[in-house]
Formats: structure tokens, sequence, C-alpha cells
């Protein structure tokens, strides 16, 4: 890392490498119900969800300047809820951005790669200069454009931040996509249940009974009376083997415990 620089933010604005903006103050009847997102800090989570956005008029974007959405901005919020960040890919649909948000736009990528600015802005570095400045007010956690401004940046020559940034995206896109499949995935489940259960007219025919007639439940066994013997055991399924989904490090059991406490398929 001998090669790394350290840059302070305001100089990197003066001399037009970056942009570190805020939003626009609309009026709520300067809002519709059509148009272009105005993202506010609910919208920005883990990534952008406009479902429920309120809607910024095209015809009135001339009001807003440069407070639109650009492929390649950093989403960084920074009133009340400090500290959610996000990335503008180029597959997100344009939005205005409202006051709680700021952002940092790249203007010069040959010296600044913009991904590897978002995972700096995830980083340590960039943290704990925001835990340095935003309860400076009575009021809600704040961290304004000139305390952004007033910041230092750590940067390493530009091959090098590709090279991260390649990483790290690589990473942040599958975990992205297993979100996605594992929210694909519920919602089939929701799906196959109220098919089941709510809209089959067959079920009108079905027959209402007690768990208890159907099943037999049993307790956990208290296991310090069966220890394990030699290398023949079983494995001790408890709250951690659970939330693991392995049994690893589990404690072990005699294979001589009662049939009943012993797991079989269907359970």
């Amino acid at each position: 890392m001998k090669d790394w620089k350290r840059f302070s933010v305001a100089n990197l604005v003066l001399e037009d490498i970056l942009f570190i903006g805020d939003g626009y103050r609309a009026k709520n009847v300067e809002l519709a119900n059509h148009g272009i997102p105005f993202a506010r800090i609910s919208n920005i989570n883990d990534g952008f969800h406009f479902e429920d956005a309120d809607r910024f008029p095209e015809k009135d974007l001339h009001k807003v300047g440069n407070k639109i959405s650009q492929q390649d901005d950093i989403v960084f919020t920074s009133k009340g809820t400090v500290g959610r960040f996000a990335f503008v890919r180029k597959d997100i649909p344009r939005f205005v951005y409202s006051p709680q948000l700021c952002f940092w736009r790249v203007l010069n990528s040959q010296i600044i790669d913009p991904q590897f600015l978002f995972f700096w802005m995830l980083g340590r570095e960039f943290y704990l200069q925001i835990i340095g400045v935003k309860g400076q007010t009575d009021m809600a956690d704040y961290v304004s454009l000139a305390d952004q401004r007033n910041m230092h940046i750590t940067l390493p020559p530009l091959p090098e931040q590709r090279a991260i940034a390649e990483i790290l995206g690589a990473l942040d896109d599958k975990i992205e996509l297993n979100q996605r499949m594992n929210a694909t995935l519920e919602s089939m489940a929701r799906a196959v249940f109220r098919q089941w259960f709510v809209d089959n007219e067959e079920a009108q025919d079905w027959e209402e009974k007690s768990l208890d007639e159907i099943a037999n439940f049993l307790n956990g066994l208290a296991l310090q009376k069966f220890p394990a013997e030699g290398n023949d055991y079983l494995p001790v399924i408890k709250i951690s083997q659970l939330r693991t989904n392995d049994t690893k490090d589990a404690d072990r059991a005699s294979i001589k415990i009662p049939p009943q406490y012993i797991i079989e398929d269907g359970d």
C-alpha cells in the first residue's frame, strides 16, 4: 500500500475530479403519482426500492438541475438515518434526489474509479470521518456538504482501484443475485400456500383436526445421561446447529438413546 496517496476531498472537488451534491427540496404540490421516483431515505436500503416512492413529473425536471441521478453516482443518506449507501448501476432508472440524500459523482474516472469510491465509502476511513461529525448538533444526526468536503480519502493507483472494484463488485453481484433468488422463492412459496389453503375450492371438504391428533410431540432429551461411547455416537441437534445447518461441532450422544428421540426423515 506504499503507493496509496491521501487526498483532500475539497481539493478533488476544486479540481473537478469529484462532485458532491444534495437533493432537491420539493414542495408537496410538486410531487405526483407519475414521473420518475423522488428518492428518500426509505427508498435506500441495500439498494434502491422505488415501489412506494413519490414521483416527480418529468415536465418539471428543469427545476432540479443536477440533482437527478446519473450512472455511477454513489448515494449516501446524510440526515437522520446516516450511513446508508447505494451505487447507481446502469439498470437503475433515473430518479430525483431528496434533501435527506447526498451523492458523490466522479467527474474524472482517470483519477477515481466510481465503483472503488463506492466500496471506499463502505469502509473504515469514511466511517470514522462520519462518526466524527454526524452528532455535532442537538438535532438528528447530520453530515453536511461542508463536512463531507472537509474529509480525506486514500486512493491507490487507478489500476489497483479497478482491480479492487472488480473483485468486490463480483462479490456484491453474487450477494444481490442470491437476495433476488431468495425473494423469488419466497414469492413462489406464498403463491403455493395461497393456492392450496386460500383459493383451493377442495379445501372446503377438508377436515379440521388438532395437531396432537395427527402428530406426536416430544421435548428434547436430557442427554447427559447418554454420553457417547467411543467412535459410535449420534450428533446432538441444538439451536446453533439449526442456525448453521451443520452438525460439525455438535455435542455427541450414545447410539443407545430411546429410538423415539432419533431424528427420522419427515420430522
